[in-house]
């Protein structure tokens, strides 16, 4: 805690200091700044970051990463920072914090510790959700924190910080927005090996815009040479340094300021020889030392940090004496006080040189002591989580296998509890290796063998390590012999199979625990059924999910299991739908998110709304879709999973909205959940419908959205339906590129995929795609670029592919007899592309029968790619008269709408190539008849905007001025009731279809 400092004189640090005061001036102007300071031990990352908050009036906290020889204490500089800023607060503002202190931080400071008189429920969180409320809250922390004052927290030591602690950081660097925060971190690189977990989590900081990484460097020859004259000169044994002893001791030091200082020691007494080394240095001052300060030292550096009654226990001394013992190493800068009431060495060699001076046999009597001491202390609730792992890890150092299990056990699960699942894994590994030995009692820990493998299995699960979760559910299966036991070991095992992508294994599971239990209804067959029901429909095996759900609701009604039916109900729609009801699914997925509604389940509402968005989109009910995913993000932030789960919600809206031509709202929607930085399986639909809408507008971004999509689904087993929308993307991106072999390749591999399972359903945009391919071929082909024989292999590939289609069930030539809304518009488009590609005349027709499907679905590109390939078979089919032109002029004005840049150059090419005016398109006397309730000259402009004019453009063309034309659009959007001109021009489009063309055509 840091409410005055004195800051410590600094020499040769001046860009770094304007650099972080830079920043804090940011800060506290209501832009927050994270910024990692990075540099090896002794440099002075701590004391420029003292010297940053000397110069700040408000509340400045430090939080300190606590090492256990390699190990970490979870979130010990979260509390350590907790406790400061509780510590700093006046009665009215700490009174404030404890009212409004949510019950999700209590598992990393109790309010009661704060406040005996406060009664408390625990949290019903649990799993991920846990997790993700904890960070949520404690950024609602820093927001009422900043609301008042800006806060400057200081992290020293992240090299040692454990990976829920970096997690934590992570977050909020991403999701801090506008709070008043300057965020410090100090990391010594010298610590950082080449297999050091940190390496990582920096590279991905380094990514984050919010974040700045600040190297300090070693000091050069003229700072060193100030800092040594100003510590002389404050000292009365040696007021001068001539230039010859600077260099010597810069040449020692190389410019660390930490040794430089350490060295001046030694030119006190002229003809001592310098050390050599930092640790010869340490050596020798530690020899100097009294033998009784050295004893308590040497206990000291068993601890690490440590506080004085720890001390005087380990030691067997009065706490008088380690307090008398210990001033001389603190004068003499050996020690330094962390936090409030403990000590720690001022740098790490201090602590090395010492403990390798012990003889095996004492450090293992001192760890015993120390493990002991601090076993009385885990009855503490305020210090339970952190005692657990610090007497752990002191049993394991004293070599005695059986305390020691015990100990990781409890670490284990108060990691567990505290949503530490990182650390809580690590040490639950450390218990089951424990285990093994024929020297431990397994039972002695409270826990059976199986239980301690379910949890161990569970944080597997919960820190992604799916495989491994299966494994362990296997062991806890063979051990025990109980029927219902067995069950919740396979029910388990079922969910890791489906989060590992192993379906038919988790399948299998599930089978196996169904013949376990009881036929009876029961909770527990119900949520057998229910995860089963789910495993089913993620893999797109309709007809089983169908069955199980069905048995499932009946099971879970019968017992009153409201969440099992809720899972079971959201499983159930979505099979229901994907067959071809799509009213129905959607209704059972509104009772799915009514019922996680009621029971405020974090993954069940997100998953109900994810499914229900998806549905929504999926039925082109767009407006439905987009109040569904609002309503469903304010679930998902209260429960804390908006930013883990509301990007994939985001883009099941977004998916709808890009298909109805709502690009500017998808897009928006899209950049949100780009924003929150997804991550893992999760992110796949994110980057999956940004990189669709980007092809559509022909945006470059595509390219690499594609590239980060494919990368996700290498390294992650997942669903066919997301493999096969990929090889949908990339098959379109390489054919609006001019790579129709490789666009065939990536529409057949999809097909191979998906062709004999339920999925094949969604084969019509795959089968669409190959036709194009093979179309674009076949052209380039009788344009003269064949080789020999290759007219011949293209047509036989159609024939193929016809064949393949109609084999499929249901078939993508089925028209209005396929389930799916869009079977008959995939079906018209595809005997369209066949068409093109076989040379067919006159197939204006077929492509004016796909848009007419596509514009019923609202589907605008869809329907804007059919009248480009209308126009281009009117235009390159040497056809007379108005239907050309006019074909041209609809393509065009219906691409430059929705802004699919590229689409609008093809149909320009072909305008210029069939001489067609595209101008004229605005005001074609044979337009469609006026939109109702506008003037002459209304109506004209709105033809201009839906050609996608601009005012000036369109004020050049009608000879008046620009502030009359935004007069006249200003009064079209109130007549017509909407907010843009691209929504005017989208209704006179659909108003143009509605109406029959002069030239016969029809919409």
């Amino acid at each position: 805690m840091l409410r005055t400092l004195t800051a410590p004189p600094m020499f040769g640090r001046d860009a770094e200091l304007d650099r972080l005061l830079h920043e804090a001036v940011a800060a506290r102007d209501g832009s927050p700044r994270v910024v990692l300071l990075a540099g090896e031990a002794g440099v002075g990352k701590t004391a420029l970051c003292q010297t940053v908050l000397a110069r700040r009036d408000e509340l400045s906290v430090v939080g300190h990463c606590l090492p256990l020889q390699g190990e970490s204490i979870p979130f010990a500089p979260v509390v350590g920072t907790l406790r400061g800023i509780c510590r700093s607060l006046d009665d009215e503002r700490l009174g404030r914090l404890l009212r409004w202190w949510p019950v999700e931080l209590d598992s990393l400071l109790p309010v009661s510790v704060l406040d005996p008189r406060t009664p408390r429920a625990p949290s019903t969180a649990s799993g991920r959700s846990a997790q993700s409320r904890m960070f949520e809250c404690f950024l609602s922390l820093i927001g009422d924190l900043t609301a008042d004052s800006d806060v400057a927290w200081l992290v020293e030591d992240v090299h040692w910080a454990d990976r829920s602690t970096l997690d934590l950081l992570a977050f909020l660097a991403r999701n801090l927005t506008t709070e008043r925060l300057l965020l410090l971190m100090t990391v010594r690189t010298d610590e950082l090996h080449g297999e050091h977990p940190l390496r990582g989590w920096l590279h991905e900081m380094g990514r984050l815009a919010g974040v700045t990484r600040l190297d300090l460097p070693r000091l050069d020859r003229a700072a060193t040479g100030e800092q040594l004259r100003s510590i002389a000169a404050a000292s009365s044994d040696q007021p001068t340094l001539d230039e010859a002893q600077v260099d010597a001791l810069f040449e020692r030091s190389a410019g660390n300021p930490h040794f430089s200082e350490e060295l001046l020691e030694w030119t006190r007494e002229p003809g001592r020889p310098l050390p050599g080394s930092l640790r010869d240095l340490v050596a020798a001052r530690l020899a100097t030392l009294p033998s009784t300060t050295r004893r308590f030292l040497d206990v000291g550096a068993v601890l690490g940090t440590f506080d004085l009654a720890l001390l005087a226990e380990v030691s067997a001394a009065p706490e008088p004496d380690a307090e008398a013992a210990i001033r001389a190493a603190v004068d003499r800068h050996l020690l330094e006080p962390v936090g409030a009431t403990s000590y720690a060495f001022v740098h790490p060699v201090f602590r090395d040189c010492l403990e390798a001076e012990l003889l095996a046999a004492t450090r293992r009597r001192l760890h015993e002591a120390a493990a002991r001491a601090l076993a009385a202390r885990e009855e503490d609730p305020a210090d339970a989580f952190e005692t657990s792992g610090m007497v752990a890890h002191h049993w394991e150092q004293a070599q005695a296998p059986g305390p020691a299990f015990q100990a990781v056990v409890r670490a284990g699960l108060a990691a567990e509890r505290l949503c530490a699942f990182a650390e809580a894994d690590d040490y639950l590994r450390r218990a089951l290796t424990l285990g093994e030995r024929d020297d431990v009692d397994v039972a002695g820990s409270g826990l059976t063998e199986y239980d301690l493998l379910l949890h161990a299995a569970e944080v597997a699960h919960l820190v992604g390590d799916d495989a491994r979760a299966v494994e362990l559910g296997d062991r806890a299966i063979g051990l025990s012999a109980d029927a219902e036991r067995q069950a919740v070991a396979l029910e388990r095992k079922g969910r890791y199979c489906f989060s590992a992508g192993r379906a038919e294994e988790g399948d299998a599971a599930f089978r196996s625990a169904l013949a376990l239990l009881s036929c009876e209804p029961s909770r527990a067959r119900a949520r057998v059924l229910s995860g089963r029901g789910l495993l089913a429909t993620g893999w797109t095996r309709l007809d089983l999910a169908l069955e199980v759900c069905t048995e499932a609701i009946e099971v879970a009604r019968a017992v009153g299991a409201e969440r099992e039916e809720g899972r079971a109900l959201n499983a159930l729609g979505v099979a229901t739908a994907l067959l071809g009801d799509l009213s129905q699914g959607i209704d059972h997925c509104r009772r799915a998110v009514s019922l996680a509604e009621r029971l405020d389940d974090a993954d069940d509402l997100s998953l109900a709304y994810i499914n229900l968005t998806h549905l929504l989109s999926l039925a082109g009910s767009c407006d439905e879709a987009l109040e569904v995913g609002e309503r469903g993000y304010a679930a998902l932030t209260r429960v804390g999973l908006a930013r883990q789960d509301g990007s994939f919600l985001q883009a099941n809206v977004a998916e709808g909205l890009e298909r109805a031509g709502r690009w500017r709202e998808a897009d928006d929607l899209l950049e949100q959940a780009l924003a929150q930085h997804p991550r893992g399986l999760r992110s796949f639909p994110v980057l999956e419908h940004a990189a669709r809408l980007a092809l559509h507008r022909g945006e470059a971004a595509a390219d690499g959205l594609v590239s980060r999509a494919r990368a996700l689904l290498d390294e992650h087993a997942a669903p066919d339906s997301w493999r096969r929308e990929l090889c949908e993307v990339e098959a379109e991106l390489h054919l609006w590129a001019g790579r129709p072999a490789e666009g065939l390749v990536a529409a057949r591999t999809g097909l191979d995929l998906i062709e004999r399972g339920d999925e094949a359903r969604f084969a019509g945009a795959l089968v669409t795609l190959a036709a194009r391919g093979l179309a674009d071929l076949s052209e380039g082909a009788r344009s003269g670029h064949a080789e020999p024989g290759e007219p011949g292999e293209l047509a036989r590939a159609r024939e193929a592919l016809v064949s393949r289609a109609e084999a499929m069930r249901p078939s993508p030539l089925a028209g209005a007899a396929h389930p799916m809304p869009d079977g008959r518009a995939h079906e018209a488009t595809l005997r369209a592309e066949l068409g093109r590609g076989s040379g067919m005349p006159d197939l204006g027709e077929a492509w004016v029968a796909a848009a007419a499907a596509w514009e019923r679905l609202d589907r605008p590109f869809q329907a804007a790619y059919a009248r480009w390939r209308e126009a281009e078979a009117r235009v390159l089919g040497k056809q007379t008269g108005e239907r050309p032109v006019s074909a041209v002029r609809r393509a065009h004005a219906a691409a430059t709408t929705l802004g699919a840049h590229r689409l609008v150059q093809e149909v320009e090419l072909l305008a210029r190539w069939g001489r067609v005016d595209l101008v004229e398109a605005a005001t074609d006397a044979g337009a469609a008849p006026g939109y109702p309730g506008l003037t002459a000259r209304e109506d004209e402009i709105l033809q201009c905007l839906m050609a996608g004019r601009t005012n000036r453009e369109i004020g050049a063309d009608l000879f008046i001025s620009v502030k009359t034309v935004s007069v006249h659009v200003s009064n079209i959007l109130r007549k017509q009731g909407v907010a843009s001109r691209e929504e005017a021009a989208r209704l006179g489009h659909r108003h143009r279809r509605a109406a029959p063309h002069p030239d016969g055509s029809g919409a």
